[in-house]
Order: C-alpha cells, then structure tokens, then sequence
C-alpha cells in the first residue's frame, strides 16, 4: 500500500465527471478523465514544464483552479473554464536560498487562499508557514507562523469554518520531540492566531495531523503516535455547544495493535469517522455523538495483489457535497476504471470473496484427490486442509482487532433484538386494543340489531291494530 502522495488529486465535478491530476515519471502535470460510471475517457498533459509541486481546488461554477511551482522558482496559476486552460505567471520564488514545499490552495468564495511552507538553505531546521491572499486580484502575504523542524519536510492540515476562518493544525519540534499545534485565522481581522496551542502532551513523535470542520463548526484533529516501533492514533476535538465547548478535549480511541500509517478523518452524514490504512488492512472508525465516543465500525481486508492509492479530493457533485466531508479518498485503479468510496468497499469485498471461492475450490480438488489416494493405499494421511483452517481461523481471531470488531457487533445484535422484541410487544398490545374494539363493535352492533327488530316489532303492531279498525273511522281520520 503506498503512502499519501501529495501531488495526487482527484476531484469530481457536478455533472459526475472524475478527473485525476499527477505527476509523471519526468515529474509533468497529467490527468485523466473519467465519465459518470467511472470509465476512462482520455488522458491529457497540462504542462511541459518539471515541477516541484502542485495544488488544485474547485469552485461553485465548476472551474478548476491550478497553482504549481517550477523547478526554476516559478509559481504559476492555471484556470480550467469552458474546456480550456488559462495559464499566468504569479510570483517567482527564491529557490537558490530557500527551500519550498506544502503547496496548498484554496478557494473560498471571493478569496484565493494559497499557503505554503520555506525555510532557509542555511539553517534548514526552521521553517515558516507563509498566507497568499488573493481578493479580485489584489494580493496580500501574510506571515503565519515560525517553528522548528528537522530536515525533512513538515506537515500542516488546514480547513475553514462556517465563518471563513481558517484552522491549521502543525508539527514542529520542541526539545528533540515531534508536536502537534493548532492555530487559526480571523477572516474579520486578516490576522492569524500569534499564540499556538499545543495540542500533544505526549512524550513521543507526533505525525500526520488532520484537521475536519464538520457541519455545526466543530473542530476534529487526528494523528500518529510514534511510539516503541509502531503508530498509535490520536483524537481530540474542540465542541462548539455543551458543557466543554471551546475546551480542546482528547477522546479515546478502539485499541489499535496493528501498525497503519496514515489516518483519514471525514464527516459522513451525521457521524464522524476515521480511517486507518495499513499494510493489509483498512479499520473504519465512527463517532455518531460528534467525537464524544468511538468504536470500531468495519475492518476491510486488502488482498496482496491490490495496489491502494491515497488522494487529496475535492467534489462538486451535490449527492456528495450535501452528505459527505474528507478531504483525502482512498482509490485503486483497476484497468479503465478508478474505484473510490463505496465503489472501492464493494469492489474489495467482491474481491475478497471470489479469492475465498477459488482458493476453497482448490481446496476441496485437493482433498478430493488425497482421499482418493487414502482409499487406493488404504492409509491415513494427516489433513493438511483442516490444519490450514484452524490455523487461519485461530489466526483471525487472536487478531485483538478482529475480536474488538465481534464484540462490537455482537453489542449492535443484542440492542436490535431488544428493540425487536420491543416493536413486537407493542404489536401485540395494539393488536389486543384491536380485538377489544372489535368485540364492543360487535356487541354495539347486536344492541342496533335488537333494536331495528324490537322497532319493526312496533310498527307491525300499530299497522295490525290500524286495520282492524271500520270504514268511517277510516274516512273521518284521513278528512
């Protein structure tokens, strides 16, 4: 499984289209295009210029914004628009002193935000975030921080809120350990927060901070612990309502024994999750309280022979905008096609389960044929298959996380069967209300049938009695 590539991109437009941007061997812009059912339409070279790094974003009108830094310093913005590229040189940075690396756009209503990291060729270990800030083509540098860092490149998460303030999260160095901080910028006042909170407490190195905005502004951050040879994920939120708003509170986690090296954290509805990619295995985590709790949700097995990719995404197609929040995507590209969210989950399992079948063909074709040798030589032969399932099947569950993900279930059985057997007392309550309406009706009905007879008793009686009477009784009535 490869680890994020930052120069990958996937975005989605309105009508469905997919496009994927990256780099080339000879380090070129590419993308490919993909239609509405995901199939490969035809593959396109922006640019012949070597570059060093690249951002996109997408705006409401469907127009896809490029920025991208040469390996001579230039820094380009590109605008795609109506099945063109429009190309304008931005500014030309320093490269023969400084190093440049974390390009990032973002378009945010009327504003282009673009905000990359430098330091200095002389003293590498310091390095400084710095705001591009682009308003109807006025331009304004803003300093955003200054920290510690080693040699190689740091790494910053960023993400607006409701209000266009924008939240970083950071790692810099302090005292030989790797930290996370978080600060903010005030759209109000253009300013950017002077004082970092640091957010990890933790004496080992912290690594890959991201950062979500979910629908009612809170802040959710995750990370990787590393710690005795392994990572351990990391969760802290800031709530906007309740008892701890505006406190920073670190929740716990499912237990994570296994080693997975990069957390992907997204809004999906009305529950957060976070997913952890490791060498074989994806684990799903979900919130459905706004981070206050946790539990594991999904284990997804990947299979040796598929090759999982990570990218930055951005989507404009509004049955995802209006329901899903992440800005990175898990990916695999099989031929033509490129498979992401739930078409990759189902295309996994399919895949899962059809190596099952075959190897459980091969499986049985084997023991067929050492059976029939058992009973040519009238010998025992040891089951080498029976052996190779109790050993998978021991092995599967002395995986912590597999007996975790059982246990989870097993929770999520009982809770449905309560809620059955509440759903069919209620039933049969209201079905015994049912019968007893039923048995009045009809007692009301026997009483208004007793009634009409004892009625059309009555005016027999009277008619009777009427017609025993004479002819001049008759006549004088009726004048």
């Amino acid at each position: 499984m490869n680890i994020f590539e930052k120069n990958n991109y996937i975005i989605k437009n309105s009508s469905g289209e997919t496009l994927r941007f990256y780099l080339d061997k000879n380090k070129k812009i590419n993308y490919d295009l993909y239609d509405i059912t995901n199939v490969l339409i035809d593959q396109y070279l922006i640019s012949d210029d070597a570059i060093n790094s690249l951002s996109l974003d997408i705006d409401i009108r469907d127009r896809i914004h490029l920025i991208y830094l040469t390996n001579d310093g230039s820094l380009f913005y590109s605008l795609y628009s109506n099945n063109k590229w429009a190309k304008k040189t931005l500014t030309q940075f320093d490269i023969r002193s400084n190093h440049y690396s974390d390009l990032t756009l973002r378009v945010n209503k009327e504003n282009i935000h673009i905000l990359y990291s430098f330091s200095n060729l002389i003293n590498p270990k310091v390095w400084t975030i710095q705001h591009l800030m682009g308003t109807k083509g006025n331009w304004e540098k803003i300093n955003v921080i200054s920290f510690m860092s080693p040699k190689k490149v740091p790494s910053y998460s960023i993400d607006f809120d409701k209000f266009d303030n924008i939240h970083m999260v950071y790692t810099s160095i302090i005292d030989g350990i790797q930290k996370i901080y978080y600060v903010f910028f005030n759209s109000s006042t253009r300013k950017w927060s002077q004082v970092p909170k640091l957010l990890s407490e933790h004496s080992s190195n912290n690594r890959h901070p991201c950062i979500l905005i979910d629908k009612i502004d809170n802040i959710h951050i995750s990370w990787l612990v590393h710690e005795k040879n392994k990572y351990e994920v990391k969760y802290m939120h800031l709530a906007q309502l309740g008892s701890n708003r505006n406190t920073w509170k670190e929740e716990a986690l499912p237990p994570i024994n296994n080693e997975f090296i990069y957390p992907i954290i997204l809004e999906d509805k009305d529950s957060i999750q976070i997913l952890l990619q490791g060498n074989s295995e994806i684990l799903f985590l979900i919130s459905q309280d706004y981070g206050y709790s946790w539990k594991l949700n999904n284990i997804l097995y990947i299979p040796q022979d598929i090759k999982i990719n990570i990218a930055k995404y951005l989507t404009n197609l509004s049955t995802e905008k209006n329901i899903i929040k992440m800005s990175q995507v898990l990916f695999y590209l099989d031929n033509m096609k490129i498979l992401l969210n739930q078409d990759f989950i189902d295309y996994i399992n399919k895949y899962a389960q059809l190596s099952k079948k075959d190897n459980k063909k091969i499986s049985m074709e084997t023991k067929g044929f050492m059976t029939s040798i058992d009973y040519a030589d009238n010998r025992d032969f040891p089951s080498s298959d029976n052996e190779e399932s109790f050993k998978r099947t021991k092995e599967r569950y002395d995986n912590p996380n597999e007996i975790e993900l059982i246990l989870h279930n097993l929770s999520d059985i009982s809770n449905n069967l309560a809620k059955i057997i509440d759903i069919t007392n209620n039933f049969a309550s209201q079905f015994m209300d049912i019968d007893n309406t039923l048995l009045a009706l009809k007692e009301s009905i026997d009483i208004s049938n007793q009634c009409y007879n004892d009625i059309d008793r009555k005016i027999k009686e009277i008619i009777d009695k009427d017609s025993k009477k004479g002819f001049w009784s008759k006549l004088f009535r009726r004048a």
